[in-house]
């Protein structure tokens, strides 16, 4: 579920899509561990304040399209596509690591070539 402006927009997961988002949470839970970043994980927690008609800005958002990464960042008027991430400047490593075919040796992989 997602709200905006009054907007309630409702969508069911498929499972390519709750698969690749558990794999990018797997890698990226290894690459703060290994640098020593905090993370928390909220899941599909929805933020909510009465005296607004949205939820929560999001400084920066992935998409998965057509088996590509595309990064948008929230400006002064709105989102726009970015070549790259401004809180994962290893981005395009990562990437490289997503094999769904065995996510536990990927992830495993990913570690190895961050500890290197």
């Amino acid at each position: 579920m997602t709200y905006l402006e009054g907007v309630l927009e409702l969508m069911s997961p498929s499972r390519d899509h709750a698969g690749i988002k558990t794999y990018f949470a797997r890698l990226l839970e290894i690459y703060a561990l290994e640098r020593g970043l905090p993370l928390n994980g909220y899941g599909s927690t929805t933020f909510r304040k009465r005296a607004k008609e949205r939820g929560l800005d999001v400084p920066e958002v992935w998409f998965w399209e057509d088996g590509r990464l595309a990064i948008w960042q929230l400006g002064t008027d709105g989102y726009r596509a970015a070549g790259r991430s401004r809180f994962l400047p290893d981005l395009v490593q990562l990437l490289g690591f997503l094999r769904p075919h065995d996510q536990t040796e990927a992830v495993r992989a990913y570690r190895d070539a961050l500890r290197a």
